[in-house]
């Protein structure tokens, strides 16, 4: 496996990339000069990959624990501007561990 230099995304193998995107956050004061470059099959998936990746960056998981956001998506280089609501939610995740081992009785 290897990461593509270009959308930054894991590949095997043979690669093309996505469609580019620029995403950007206008209830921050965003604008689109201030749009992060996502590479998506569409605008939906531009819009959910950009809020994936914003909670990421962020120690306080906004989009994750209930906080929508407004994002616009513009296809590169001189697509329409679309809107989007993004929300999304935790998953649990359960995990065990090894704390001993007896023999069989």
């Amino acid at each position: 496996m290897t990461t593509c230099s270009t959308c930054k995304k894991d590949v095997w193998g043979q690669h093309k990339c996505h469609q580019q995107w620029l995403v950007w956050n206008p209830d921050q004061s965003e604008t689109v000069e201030d749009a992060k470059p996502i590479y998506a099959m569409d605008a939906l998936s531009a819009a959910e990959d950009w809020a994936e990746q914003d909670d990421n960056n962020s120690a306080d998981y906004c989009i994750a624990k209930g906080q929508p956001a407004t994002v616009c998506v513009q296809r590169v280089p001189d697509g329409p501007v679309e809107k989007f609501r993004v929300s999304g939610e935790y998953q649990a995740a359960y995990m065990a561990e090894p704390i001993e081992v007896s023999r069989p009785v």
